[in-house]
């Protein structure tokens, strides 16, 4: 598809027009700043299961079951993403990392009849289900660092739960943008996964045990905060806001150990997990048994819960390129 000839937003790429206009001049724009970097005191396993599960483009049923779960749990802050790209009759919006639609039905009752709702994800599989499941909707298999679509092709972009696994969020969220008209929305919703908490077990232990683990099983355990760390450095006003504190109680959690899911919330607290962070240092092993014998209790009596604040961060494209 056709690229625009202008110079672009400078989070993320240009566009191939744009690169070549740069190399015949002698302004060059700001270079993108890097992420804030990592606690060095807390040591990160080459593994990443999560995250190289989702670059594999394998989605079997036991993880549809744990997406479906998340999907009911953050519903309020599904719908306040909705609210904060300002749809209408007619617009024409795009899902990044679409899954099998459950998020493309529901916007394209707010877009209506005469709007476009598109979904894009890397999983064929899931591209098959949800063109099965949403005939209406305009379903496409690609990747967010470089989205098949040309400049300024969508009132708003919004992505939820998938920029934390990518290797370069920020010049994917470069590339929601670029996709996106002067004046539309583009927004990213991620869970802050380093604040995660599990009731019944001691706070303090169980705060130092899932820094550890969301830094070694996910790509970005903070994404929200370092975009908009990134965003504002660039000079842009973004949206944040608490969208939601994802809960997880006996019955959520109970399933959720049941799929056996590889990328499940349970796959943050199990024995596994546990057994990393004693191997790193992080915790010792009277330690991971306390967390184990708190989770049990809290499965015995029915009184475990766990809560995983989900953050927004959006902003309105500008009217006119940066200079």
């Amino acid at each position: 598809m056709s690229q625009s000839p202008r110079r672009w937003w400078r989070f993320g790429r240009r566009s191939d027009a744009d690169t070549t206009a740069a190399t015949t001049t002698a302004t060059a724009e700001p270079a993108m700043p890097n992420p804030p970097a990592r606690d060095p005191m807390i040591p990160k396993p080459p593994e990443n299961p999560f995250s190289a599960f989702w670059a594999s483009g394998r989605v079997p049923t036991r993880a549809n079951t744990f997406l479906e779960m998340a999907a009911k749990a953050s519903a309020l802050g599904k719908e306040r993403s909705f609210q904060i790209l300002e749809l209408h009759a007619g617009s024409t919006v795009l899902d990044v990392g679409c899954g099998n639609g459950r998020d493309v039905a529901r916007l394209m009752e707010l877009v209506g009849p005469t709007g476009e709702v598109w979904g894009v994800d890397n999983s064929a599989v899931m591209i098959n289900d949800a063109k099965a499941a949403h005939p209406r909707g305009l379903f496409v298999e690609g990747d967010v660092h470089r989205l098949p679509f040309q400049d300024n092709f969508f009132d708003a972009v919004r992505a939820e739960r998938v920029l934390m696994h990518q290797d370069d969020p920020f010049h994917g969220f470069g590339e929601m943008l670029r996709v996106t008209k002067p004046g539309g929305m583009v927004l990213a919703m991620d869970a802050d996964t380093e604040n995660y908490y599990v009731y019944p077990c001691d706070p303090v232990v169980f705060q130092r045990f899932i820094s550890y683990t969301a830094r070694r099983i996910l790509k970005h355990s903070r994404l929200s905060l370092e975009l908009y760390d990134a965003l504002v450095r660039q000079g842009a006003q973004p949206i944040i806001e608490l969208s939601a504190a994802l809960p997880g109680t006996y019955e959520t959690v109970s399933a959720d150990i049941a799929s056996g899911a590889p990328i499940s919330a349970y796959a943050f607290f199990n024995p596994p997990a546990r057994l990393h962070a004693v191997q790193a240092g992080v915790i010792t092993e009277a330690e991971s048994a306390a967390l184990a014998q708190a989770i049990q209790t809290g499965l015995d009596d029915q009184t475990i819960l766990f809560l995983q604040n989900q953050i927004i961060v959006a902003i309105q494209k500008p009217l006119t390129p940066s200079a």
